[in-house]
């Protein structure tokens, strides 16, 4: 009988070791629950706030190319419009009399050279000949000068002529500034979608972290793990 009673008694003494252990380990339970929920909070606010500036980035670059294919787009639309203006200049009525008046320019050109080379070779030679040949050169210059013009740009080339000119260049260069301005801002925003692409994704991340943090308490709670009931 006192062998039995001396069993119980260790037997209750054992089942208040187990119950105490397990009560602790409720308690290591409850805080580990606390970290995780805490570490799983932490972690959504994360990914809200890189989902926030993933968001931004992406809204800020889309709203510098819309602005470039707008400047793009109003570019060239000044540049037919001053493309269909130079042709209506080309073919109006005050183009064409500026094409004869440098074809009448052209003829009298050639009359004075001819007339002076004849002056010129006419004996003696005198200071007026010497005049004439100095003539004669000046007027040969201006002439190759206008056959220049006429191989290039059709007629004489005038102020306006020359300003259009100058502005069509300016344009040009306009125009490939915002094509350079484009391509980079294109150039750009590749590179941060390859960068958003090769950021790790946050929700499967966390997943995989918690699945795996949850796996390791109950791990930690088997009976097998503790000795308990085997």
């Amino acid at each position: 009988m006192a062998h039995l009673i001396q069993e119980k008694q260790q037997l209750q003494n054992t089942l208040d070791a187990l119950t105490g252990e397990l009560r602790d380990l409720e308690v290591l339970r409850h805080q580990l629950q606390q970290e995780v929920q805490a570490q799983r909070e932490q972690l959504l606010g994360m990914l809200a706030e890189v989902q926030a500036r993933r968001d931004a980035i992406v809204a800020e670059l889309h709203e510098h190319y819309l602005q470039a294919c707008t400047a793009l787009t109003r570019a060239k639309e000044q540049q037919l419009e001053e493309i269909k203006r130079r042709l209506r200049v080309a073919r109006s009525p005050w183009r064409k009399l500026l094409a004869f008046y440098d074809w009448q320019y052209r003829r009298e050109l050639l009359y004075r050279i001819a007339t002076l080379k004849r002056e010129l070779h006419s004996p003696p030679r005198t200071e007026e000949q010497r005049m004439l040949q100095r003539e004669m050169e000046r007027t040969q210059q201006e002439w190759q000068e206008v056959e220049q013009l006429r191989r290039t740009g059709g007629v004489l080339s005038t102020s306006e002529t020359r300003a259009h000119e100058h502005a069509l260049v300016s344009r040009e260069r306009h125009l490939k500034h915002i094509k350079q301005a484009i391509k980079e801002k294109e150039d750009q925003l590749a590179h941060v979608h390859n960068q958003l692409r090769a950021l790790p994704d946050p929700e499967r991340d966390f997943g995989k972290h918690f699945i795996a943090a949850l796996r390791q308490e109950l791990n930690l709670l088997t009976p097998a793990h503790l000795g308990i009931g085997v």
